[in-house]
C-alpha cells in the first residue's frame, strides 16, 4: 500500500551540454542526517518519455508504512541553448519560480513555446501583455537649510 504525495517541484535551468536531461532531488527531513537520507530514499518518483514528450506527474508515492518527515521531489530540467520546450497546463501546481528573460510569472509560462538561449529562457509564442514588465523605484533624499525633501518615483526598464 502507498500514499500520494503532491510536493513535486519543477524548475528549468540551462543545461552544461548539448544533452536535455532531468535531474530529479528527493529530500526529507528526519531526527538525524541518516534517517532523512533512508526516508527521502523511500520516495517512488516515475516519468515518462515518449518520443519527444515528457510526462512529469505532480505527485511521488510513499509506502504507508514510511513516516512523513516533509519528503518532496524537486525536479530540474537542464535545457541546452537553442532547445524548446512547451510547458503544459497541468504543470501549474509543479512550477518553482522559474527564471526567464521577461519575468513572466510561472502561471503564464503554462501552455506556451520556450526556448533556452544564452539570457536564460525566452517566450517564443507569448502575447505581450503576459510578459511582466520589470520596473525600478528611485528614492532622493535631500538634506538642507530648508530642511528635508525626500523625492520618489518610478521608471520602468524594459
Amino acid at each position: 500500500d502507498s500514499v500520494q504525495n503532491r510536493m513535486v517541484r519543477l524548475d528549468i535551468e540551462q543545461s552544461d551540454n548539448d544533452s536535455m536531461y532531468l535531474v530529479a532531488i528527493h529530500t526529507s527531513r528526519g531526527k538525524s542526517y541518516e534517517h532523512a537520507k533512508d526516508l527521502a530514499a523511500e520516495i517512488n518518483y516515475s516519468y515518462s518519455v515518449t518520443d519527444s514528450v515528457m510526462v512529469l506527474p505532480n505527485y511521488f508515492n510513499l509506502s504507508t508504512a514510511s513516516k512523513y518527515r516533509g519528503q518532496n521531489v524537486k525536479l530540474i530540467l537542464k535545457l541546452p541553448t537553442g532547445k524548446s520546450v512547451t510547458l503544459d497546463k497541468s504543470l501549474r501546481d509543479m512550477l518553482d519560480n522559474v527564471d526567464n528573460v521577461s519575468d513572466t510569472w510561472d502561471w503564464d509560462m503554462l501552455g506556451h513555446k520556450w526556448q533556452m538561449t544564452s539570457e536564460g529562457l525566452e517566450c517564443q509564442n507569448c502575447p505581450e501583455e503576459k510578459k511582466r514588465k520589470k520596473f525600478r523605484r528611485e528614492n532622493t533624499v535631500n538634506i538642507d537649510t530648508n530642511g528635508i525633501h525626500i523625492q520618489s518615483g518610478t521608471s520602468s526598464d524594459y
